[in-house]
Formats: structure tokens, sequence, C-alpha cells
């Protein structure tokens, strides 16, 4: 299977996916450049079409395997980097063992953390809240990240499979009522990113050792 991952169809990566397997999609998320924009401002991506330039997208959970086809990336915008969190199909999200004990002693329980199982460039928006068993829950904490390039199985935004040297502007979801809840960003999280610019929440209590070591900022 053929994917774009550039609206101009210049960028392409094949996946190998055996006939009558169901669809998946590559481990690099598309990318519009924005950087002509206003600094809070980018592109979303929607998902992917078999028609360049079309502005639907497949359901790609529903798409079989039967043929080589190829699939170009759909975006939406400009919009806000506020109302731009990185999808919950590109997460991992884990429950933080025994809960978070915060700075005033009170204890968040259930308390979950999440890292990306995507390779992602450019302006990323974490989500304030992902979905665990049907309910809505907030993100608490960044995962953990891996120093070593070749490690295959990062968690958190760091080297290695989920890329994120290619991160240039850091966010967290805030619009209407919903606000940014995370305490804490785990060592390494950012490990060797490019970024170049931050918003941190108010609610941060703490940034562990080497969040952001190495980082080109």
């Amino acid at each position: 299977m053929n994917f774009y991952l550039d609206e101009d169809a210049t960028q392409l990566t094949t996946v190998q996916i055996p006939y009558g397997d169901s669809m998946y999609t590559p481990a690099e998320l598309p990318y519009k450049d924005d950087s002509a924009l206003e600094t809070t401002q980018t592109y979303r991506f929607k998902g992917w079409s078999t028609a360049r330039g079309s502005s639907t997208t497949l359901n790609m959970k529903e798409v079989l395997v039967n043929k080589d086809m190829t699939f170009y990336p759909v975006f939406e915008g400009p919009i806000s980097v506020y109302e731009n969190p990185l999808s919950e199909d590109y997460l991992y999200i884990a429950t933080i063992v025994g809960g978070y004990t915060c700075e005033d002693g009170s204890v968040i329980s259930p308390a979950y953390m999440v890292g990306v199982n995507r390779i992602i460039r450019g302006k990323v928006t974490i989500p304030s809240f992902v979905t665990v068993d049907g309910v809505k829950v907030p993100v608490v904490a960044i995962m953990p990240g891996h120093t070593d390039p070749g490690q295959p199985n990062s968690n958190g935004f760091a080297w290695g499979y989920n890329g994120s040297h290619t991160i240039t502007h850091l966010f967290f979801e805030n619009h209407g009522d919903v606000h940014p809840q995370l305490k804490r960003i785990y060592e390494n999280a950012f490990y060797g990113s490019q970024i170049q610019y931050i918003e941190l929440p108010d609610t941060l209590e703490r940034i562990s050792q080497n969040a952001f070591a190495q980082a080109h900022m």
C-alpha cells in the first residue's frame, strides 16, 4: 500500500499488508507545512482518501486489503493549535500505578499518562482528556521516553520509533470548557527533540530530570 505523507504528494511511504488483512496506516503521521502561519495556527490531518485533493475521508478500519492502493492525506484549516489535540489513535494511554500524588498531597486516582505511537512533525498539541472504557479522563502526565535513537518501543515523545526529534512546537489542548490537567512531564519525555517553542500549562507541578535533554531549543 502506498501512502503520501504530504499534500503535494512528494513524500511517499509503502506499507506491506497481506491481502485479506485489515488496513493499517504508516508509522509516520502526515504533515502539512504550517511554517507560514501564525505560531498558534496549524492544519489538522483529517484522514485518508484514494483521491488526491479530496475533502472527504475513508474509514480505514473498514478498508479490506484486496489490491494495491494509493492513499492521500486530507487536511483542514488553518485552525487553532489549542483545538487540534493529537487523536487517541496516535497515542499510548497508560495508568499511573497507585494514582498520582500532587504537590498538595492529594491523590488523583485513577490517573493516566500519554505517549505517542507515531512519528510526528511540526506543531503538536497534547490532549487534555482521553477516553478510557468509555469515560473521559484527564491526562495527568507525559510518559517517560528513551534516550537511544534505535529504541523501537519508546512510549514517550522521545527518540526512536516515536520521532519526537521532529516536533518543533508543543502546546496543550485548551478551548471552551476543556483545559489542561497536566501535572508532570516524566524523564526523557522529549529527549533529543527539535522543540523551538513551548507553552506549558499552569497546572504543571513537576518536570522530571532530562525531560528536555539534548533538545535543540
